[in-house]
């Protein structure tokens, strides 16, 4: 279905890194439609689907505004495929028990830390970026957040209580 939304092509293939050398700089886990398409034809996500694919297809999108320039086409196509995602992934939350805790509607701010933790097999949210891995990195991401520092602003009484 996503893949038919993107009209324009943008995201069919990888980035070519000899035309744009910072992207890998920048991007520390880049996907494309056609690596995914490629993982789903050949069973990469059987062991860890649906929530690896979800996840692939944001990381897609994430990757895409991180690295372009606000309003630019690359982000606006990015920005115009994030609502048609985020419309087939809530059908999908229900099976996060498979990998962790599945939050009840109310729960405390640590059960959506751990849940969400729970969900990111690869790490990518688990720690902060380091700026000297990725230089350039706090010019692009003014307000950075990980799974380790909400833990910590949770635990320490940073965010009030609705």
């Amino acid at each position: 279905k996503l893949a038919g939304l993107d009209e324009s092509g943008v995201f069919a293939h990888a980035v070519d890194l000899s035309a744009v050398p910072l992207y890998a700089t920048l991007i520390r886990y880049p996907v494309d439609l056609g690596t995914i398409r490629e993982r789903l034809l050949t069973g990469g996500y059987a062991r860890e689907a649906p929530m690896a694919l979800e996840r692939d297809f944001l990381l897609l999108l994430a990757n895409c505004i991180i690295f372009n320039t606000p309003g630019d086409p690359f982000s606006a196509a990015a920005v115009a495929l994030l609502g048609p995602l985020l419309d087939l992934i809530p059908a999908r939350l229900g099976r996060w028990t498979e990998g962790g805790v599945k939050p009840e509607a109310g729960s405390g701010a640590e059960t959506w830390i751990q849940a969400l933790s729970a969900v990111d097999a690869s790490g990518i949210f688990a720690s902060p970026v380091d700026p000297r891995e990725v230089p350039g990195y706090r010019k692009v991401v003014k307000t950075p957040v990980d799974l380790h520092s909400m833990k910590q602003r949770i635990d320490s009484g940073f965010y009030s209580p609705p």
